[in-house]
């Protein structure tokens, strides 16, 4: 802890947890440990002579460290100006990468799509210029076997199974969190090859921000936060938090006409998209209970302006979403629990009167979601049990779906999960973690059970884990019931994508001190061969339709940071080999759309005092 004008160490400050009740106090340094709290993204209160009681949220895993910095701003003449900022630099689990809130402002990345570029192992497809629709895919996997989820709301298309992150503003954004492999023993269907956790933000004291920018092919933005404390009495505080963006684009990059257009260069037409997104948080926290309601709103529209040889100068999409989120959490001794429900509404129009190819169209979908989960764990010593039940269900309707689609679709899963972890050595913690889930649906036949077991090696300098799982992801309404087409027909019979057997290990170095820079290194292989990857394939009649393929699936990543004293500059290298090949007689070599290398580096640095 430190004075953010100085940067001096603040000695004899109070921090407190309330998930166990636990308290410490910084030492002359400025340190502080707080050991035993329970998993998960926790609250600590900070208070100190001079300053405001702040709190900040971290994420505490079992058996490892996480890191805080915090900075006071000193105000002399009035206490309630204290501004406090925690920022946890990194995780303890080497399979993960987290982006706090600091390094999301640093990117000023306009979406979560944009953000997740430099991530090693992510592959970020937009189909388009700027506010194009946008998707991941990890380690060679298909954009539908990611996961997105945000505050727990899966945000995967019911129709198509993918998440649009472009849809995504970040103004709102604390936390992102990407888990790569197989992610189903925790969190269900679709997170066969890795999910992206989203977590916005809420109120951390009173404050105000506002941010604008401009780019080329007429981008503009406007973001703008507020954020307060609506009553305190005692321990116990009321807060909310409102932030809004603004964003559009014209899109009219120039390009290189093909011949069968008579060649030359034209200029993109019907490639614009705007769009405004509203979140909001209210929360309230005592020692024993926390409650907190978050609201989202998404309004979008944007042309689709086609291949360059087949331009569509008039066809649209608009997209509207409207959601929110109830979640309650306590606990009381070695026991804690969690509930939330949330209730979305999501509605999207295509349409084209004049397309270069078949009649004018005019499409709609509609989907309503109800979700409740809850989950409860205790602690006993070293071991860390959790186990809990999600119900989830959908009502579609959409003229895309041909005849014999179902009106909605009903899942259910129910989990359980240990963490054992013990201390191996003065900085050096063991820790094992089985887990089992079972899901049903009903489009599906029978359970699918999703097993994991993983094993972590973790210290302040050095992490080790190797774990081991199944994951599974279901085939998407789309493909199974689309209305048929010319030399396009639906599969009503695909099955569910397996991974089975994931096998994954990462070994990282932390801040190691090379000269006056500090440096971290981070290397992971994997093998996740999929059986039924869905892919699309003409038949004897050259009709084109969705099948099941098994695939197998391995690689590397290793990536290397380099940061110097006051994070003055930056530097960062990763490079990622996914091998994504047919497993069976008639087929072989890469999947298509698959790339098999990827490289990235960046480079940042500030001018000036820091």
């Amino acid at each position: 802890m430190v004075d953010a004008s100085r940067g001096l160490p603040i000695a004899g400050a109070d921090v407190r947890a309330s998930e166990p009740v636990l308290e410490t106090a910084t030492g002359s340094d400025g340190e502080f440990v707080l050991r035993g709290l329970l998993p998960g993204t926790r609250t600590l209160r900070l208070s100190a002579l001079g300053y405001f009681d702040r709190t900040v949220r971290v994420e505490a895993r079992n058996g490892h460290t996480t890191t805080v910095r915090v900075e006071l701003r000193p105000d002399p003449l009035a206490l309630d100006g204290i501004h406090a900022v925690g920022v946890p630099s990194s995780t303890a689990d080497a399979t993960v990468r987290v982006i706090d809130r600091d390094r999301i402002r640093e990117t000023d990345a306009a979406d979560l799509a944009e953000l997740l570029e430099g991530v090693s192992g992510v592959t970020v497809t937009r189909r388009g210029g700027p506010g194009a629709p946008t998707t991941v895919s990890i380690r060679g996997s298909s954009a539908d076997e990611v996961l997105a989820l945000v505050d727990g709301v899966p945000m995967n298309s019911l129709l198509t199974g993918k998440a649009d992150l472009s849809t995504i503003a970040l103004a709102g954004v604390e936390r992102v969190v990407v888990a790569p492999g197989a992610e189903s023993a925790r969190y269900g269907p679709r997170a066969l090859a890795g999910v992206v956790l989203v977590e916005t933000r809420t109120s951390n004291g009173p404050g105000m921000e506002a941010a604008t920018g401009i780019g080329a092919w007429g981008q503009r933005r406007v973001d703008g936060t507020l954020s307060g404390d609506i009553w305190m009495d005692g321990e116990t505080r009321v807060g909310g938090f409102l932030s809004t963006q603004w964003k559009t684009a014209r899109g009219d990059f120039s390009f290189p006409l093909p011949a069968v257009r008579g060649g030359g260069e034209a200029r993109r037409r019907n490639a614009d998209h705007s769009s405004l997104s509203v979140r909001g948080s209210a929360e309230l926290d005592r020692p024993s209970l926390g409650l907190n309601f978050r609201i989202q709103a998404l309004d979008a529209s944007r042309g689709m302006p086609g291949p360059t040889a087949q331009p569509s100068p008039r066809a649209r999409q608009d997209q509207q979403r409207v959601g929110g989120v109830v979640t309650a959490e306590g606990g009381e001794g070695p026991l804690d629990w969690r509930l939330s429900g949330d209730l979305q509404q999501q509605s999207a129009t295509y349409w084209d009167p004049d397309p270069p190819v078949g009649a004018p169209y005019d499409e709609r979908v509609e989907v309503d979601a109800l979700g409740l989960r809850g989950s409860v764990g205790a602690r006993l010593a070293g071991l860390r049990l959790d186990g809990g039940v999600e119900l989830r269900g959908y009502g579609v309707g959409s003229t895309m779906l041909g005849a014999g689609a179902p009106d909605g679709h009903r899942t259910a899963g129910i989990w359980v999960a240990a963490d054992w972890s013990r201390r191996v050595g003065d900085d050096l913690f063991l820790s094992v973690a089985p887990g089992l889930r079972l899901d049903w649906s009903s489009l599906l036949d029978g359970l699918l059970a999703s097993p994991e077991v993983s094993a972590s090696l973790s210290g302040r300098r050095f992490a080790a884990h190797l774990s081991v799982g199944n994951a599974f992801s279901p085939p998407s309404l789309a493909d199974q019931f689309f209305q048929e087409g010319v030399l396009a027909s639906p599969n009503p019979n695909l099955e569910p994508e397996h991974l089975r057997g994931d096998v994954e290990g990462t070994v990282e170095l932390r801040d190691a001190k090379v000269g006056p820079a500090t440096l971290g290194l981070r290397i992971s292989t994997f093998r996740s061969d999929v059986d039924g990857m869905i892919l699309w394939m003409p038949d004897h009649r050259f009709v084109w339709q969705p099948d099941n393929f098994d695939v197998d699936r391995r690689g590397w990543e290793a990536e290397a940071n380099l940061r110097l004293p006051d994070d003055r500059a930056r530097a960062r290298l990763s490079v990622s080999h996914a091998r994504v090949e047919y497993a069976g007689q008639v087929l072989d070599g890469q999947v298509a759309y698959r790339p098999a290398f990827t490289v990235d580096a960046r480079f940042s640095g500030r001018i000036g005092p820091v």
